[in-house]
């Protein structure tokens, strides 16, 4: 093998070894997640569709990231095996968005698309806190990911 060919398969060898053998989550069709699952994601959105289901352990321990359809709109549930939910992004409609956010929306990009809006709360002790709203919009053929907090500041 000459000595660039060698040299290249040597990087190629290298560089695969620092790929994470694990960097996808595993996929659970949504009648397969466990009953404590289903049971909080259906008592917190009773109306909800299950659509899809993804599974991550970490340190011995399993979570959830269920997607739902609930009121025509899509949501992702983070949850835990034992049933808690700790944090949820939901779509909304740019419209429902607080004028403060919309304004730094349309400030910042006024000629922009909004391709999607979701609500991204964090879920502690029960207790459901908004963080912040993202807004996808599309820039020049590309999409931008915009974090706006409930201030209309940009995180």
């Amino acid at each position: 093998m000459p000595a660039t060919n060698r040299n290249a398969f040597c990087l190629n060898i290298i560089l695969l070894s620092f790929i994470p053998l694990s960097a996808s989550d595993d996929k659970v069709p949504p009648d397969q997640l466990p009953k404590a699952v289903v049971a909080s994601v259906m008592k917190r959105f009773p109306n909800a569709k299950l659509v899809s289901a993804s599974k991550a352990t970490a340190e011995g321990k399993s979570k959830f990231e269920v997607t739902i359809r609930n009121d025509g709109m899509n949501g992702d549930i983070n949850i835990t095996e034992a049933g808690v939910i700790t944090g949820m992004e939901m779509e909304m409609p740019f419209e429902k968005l607080p004028q403060v956010v919309s304004d730094t929306v349309k400030a910042k990009h006024p000629q922009a698309p909004v391709k999607r809006t979701e609500a991204v709360i964090s879920v502690k002790d029960g207790k459901e806190t908004l963080d912040y709203y993202e807004v996808i919009v599309t820039v020049e053929g590309k999409d931008l990911e915009l974090e706006i907090l409930p201030d209309g500041k940009i995180k």
